[in-house]
């Protein structure tokens, strides 16, 4: 690796990097990027890996950060470059390995990553040069409940058969969380591609708010970040009244017995309401 300095999208000078880590967290950090973007900036800092990245639309953000404890004993150096998060996704996903290495050499603004056989180097893009990142806000929203993915993976997917945007929303008179589509009238047609989905609260996680929640989506950005998230794995659900959604999700599982284990990041979602006119 080289030690000369070269400097990153705050103008700071950087070194290089090289860390090592398991590659499945690192599939699951590239799958969150890739549920809205196709590059991004990626921070190699002493507490971790960090990404902050929005779709061109403006529609949906992501905030990606896997804590230092997931690297082994090798980290070395701090670096900031980007990527074209779909390619080295593809790349990563393809890999038979436990565990792989990863690279970057500042001087000539490449990234490298190594296992066993395996050796590709990507020409990363100058910070500067890709899409700003984005500050996650923070919201004070009146529902927040833990669901399964598995669940709202495929109801967003039964939705996404006849749809293109959900109501999503909570009910505490009823004690029900709920998707619904309706089909608006338009002219003197009547849509009838309507569709419903309940959960009873008993059948939710762990409920931390239950107030009055309604609001509009997209199906396609919910439908993508429903699909990066990992199996059976809770996912918190903050929603309110024609507010953004954010979804939260722990990344970088690591199993310490049957049933028992830790995450060493989170990967946090926000979806900008679709505000319906009349």
């Amino acid at each position: 690796m080289s030690t000369d300095a070269t400097t990153d999208g705050d103008g700071e000078a950087q070194d290089g990097a090289t860390i090592r880590l398991a590659r499945h967290h690192l599939e699951e950090y590239l799958n969150a990027l890739n549920a809205l973007v196709d590059e991004a900036v990626i921070r190699i800092t002493d507490t971790g890996l960090e990404t902050r990245a929005v779709d061109p639309a403006n529609v949906g953000m992501v905030g990606v950060d896997l804590s230092n404890t997931a690297f082994t004993e090798n980290y070395a150096g701090e670096a900031t470059f980007g990527i074209n998060t779909r390619k080295l996704g593809a790349l990563v996903e393809r890999l038979d390995t436990a565990f792989l290495d990863l690279d970057y050499d500042a001087e000539f603004r490449k990234a490298t990553i190594g296992c066993g056989p395996y050796t590709y180097t990507h020409a990363t893009t100058n910070p500067d040069h890709v899409r700003n990142e984005p500050d996650i806000p923070d919201m004070d929203l009146s529902f927040k409940a833990t669901v399964n993915s598995d669940q709202l993976r495929e109801a967003v997917e039964w939705f996404d058969e006849f749809t293109t945007h959900i109501r999503m929303g909570y009910a505490p008179d009823d004690g029900e969380f709920w998707m619904k589509a309706d089909e608006r009238m338009s002219g003197n047609k009547i849509g009838t591609d309507d569709g419903e989905w309940r959960l009873d609260r008993s059948e939710l996680g762990y409920v931390d708010r239950c107030g009055r929640a309604d609001s509009q989506f997209s199906i396609d950005f919910l439908r993508d970040m429903a699909r990066a998230i990992p199996e059976d794995r809770p996912v918190t659900i903050r929603i309110g009244e024609e507010f953004p959604m954010k979804l939260t999700y722990e990344v970088g599982w690591e199993e310490t017995g049957a049933n028992e284990g830790f995450a060493h990041g989170e990967v946090t979602f926000f979806l900008a309401p679709r505000i319906q006119s009349d």
